[in-house]
């Protein structure tokens, strides 16, 4: 993070500031392609290139002129107009023009006693007559570029649109470049917080005040919420050294509870005084079950072994080595398969192992004799994701909502088998520490219990 954390000094502006000044920037943009096209357009007209509007009546009437010392009709030279010599009967003779174009001509200049402002007769002796017409709009003096672009505005038009549309694309992708990367320091504050790497202050700059304010605010939350986890953590950490301490305390007695209960039953006692020593005896027995279930949470959140690289292959064979005397008891076929054995994962092995062997555990519980559990791991990056299914009854509606927290049983009246609902809370608790989860479901063949893991400590690694 630290590559984009800066303490880079921006003048800082409002939102309303930046959008008007954007604004202005477009229009000026705009501005600065229209004076351009214009300073060309006179450039042209200055050096001979482009001529002006009236160019093409100086020339009519300059030929008008000559024809005029001449007493007679000569074919004028070719210019930026055209001609129609008449006989004196009033058919065409001799024309610049042809077709459609000339017939267009003869139809606007018909009356010949008109005034019309690009078009003049000039009459001669013998009775003939001459039209000459042109038109008032810039052309190029070449006479390729000419035929090819009779009108110069229109050209220019089409070039200045054409221009301040891509001027437009081009700013606006800039634009959007700019507040896309200031943007992506509200998107990688809020992944920072969301990863719960709060050590790290939040300290870029986006020169926008709504923007920095975002980001002001957004690192109060971090402190905030640091605060609030480390709180959180220790009170945690204390409540399960009270429950380990608690839980060494209440061992002895209860030993001496059993071993007294043990020698009782031991002498030759009435039935009735036997009776009442078995239950005590068995009271004490599953109460050191609970002392031990309570120990097995706390050594769970203690924390006390270091996370290390193993193998998939060997997290595997230890729990097969756990589950499969089991399985046998059962009478219960304990079916493994690994993708990539050798795949390396960084965890907390015990206590990953402990996880999957409470699962493995209760899905041999409660599978039929003569079936099948399945005991499954996939890689899925760093991490991987463990699966057990077996062919039971699979879980409740309610186990589905509730297996995972501590002390919940599916059947709250059993007691007696050493069972207290911490196997899939155990298991939930461990797949947390490594920033994964626990997910239960069912099959059309049984339960089906999903744990991922990733990096060891990704959660808790922020901490203290």
């Amino acid at each position: 993070m630290g590559d984009w954390i800066s303490v880079e000094k921006r003048v800082k502006i409002g939102l309303q500031t930046y959008v008007t000044r954007s604004l202005l920037l477009l229009m000026l943009g705009a501005g600065v392609i229209l004076a351009l096209w214009v300073v060309l357009f006179i450039i042209g007209l200055s050096t001979g290139f482009i001529a002006q509007a009236n160019a093409g009546e100086t020339q009519a009437r300059a030929a008008m002129d000559d024809l005029r010392l001449q007493g007679r009709f000569t074919p004028p030279p070719a210019g930026l107009y055209d001609y129609v010599y008449f006989t004196p009967d009033g058919s065409v003779a001799q024309s610049s023009l042809t077709g459609e174009a000339l017939a267009q001509q003869l139809a606007r200049y018909g009356d010949r006693d008109a005034v019309y402002y690009t078009g003049t007769y000039l009459t001669f002796d013998d009775g003939s007559s001459c039209l000459f017409c042109w038109e008032y709009h810039a052309s190029f003096i070449n006479p390729t570029l000419q035929r090819w672009f009779p009108r110069v505005e229109v050209l220019l038009g089409v070039a200045i649109f054409i221009s301040l549309v891509v001027f437009f694309l081009w700013y606006v992708r800039a634009l959007s470049r700019q507040l896309r990367g200031r943007l992506a320091m509200l998107n990688r504050a809020s992944e920072q917080i969301t990863a719960q790497q709060l050590d790290q202050p939040i300290e870029a700059q986006a020169g926008i005040r709504e923007f920095d304010e975002s980001l002001q605010s957004m690192d109060v939350m971090r402190v905030a919420l640091r605060q609030s986890l480390t709180e959180q953590w220790r009170a945690q950490q204390q409540r399960r050294q009270q429950i380990a301490a608690l839980a060494h305390d209440i061992k002895t007695p209860l030993t001496v509870i059993g071993g007294n209960a043990e020698l009782l039953l031991e002498e030759e006692l009435p039935p009735q005084q036997h009776r009442m020593v078995q239950s005590i005896n068995t009271a004490a027995e599953h109460t050191r079950q609970y002392v031990e279930a309570l120990q097995q949470i706390s050594a769970n959140a203690q924390g006390g072994e270091a996370p290390r690289q193993v193998t998939i292959e060997y997290i595997m064979r230890e729990c097969s080595a756990v589950l499969a005397p089991l399985a046998a008891t059962k009478q219960v076929r304990l079916a493994i398969k690994v993708q990539n054995p050798a795949q390396q994962l960084q965890v907390y092995p015990m206590m990953l192992m402990r996880a999957l062997e409470n699962i493995g555990q209760n899905a041999i519980r409660f599978a039929p004799p003569d079936s099948t559990v399945q005991l499954q791991v996939v890689q899925k990056g760093k991490g991987a994701v463990f699966t057990v299914q077996d062919e039971g009854p699979g879980f409740s509606s309610r186990a589905l909502l509730h297996a995972t927290e501590l002390f919940w049983q599916q059947d709250e009246s059993r007691t007696g088998t050493g069972h207290y609902g911490l196997g899939l809370a155990v298991a939930a608790e461990v797949a947390h520490a490594h920033g994964g989860g626990v997910q239960l479901q069912n099959t059309d063949k049984g339960a089906k219990v999903t744990l991922t893991v990733n990096a060891a400590g990704q959660m808790q690694g922020q901490l203290p």
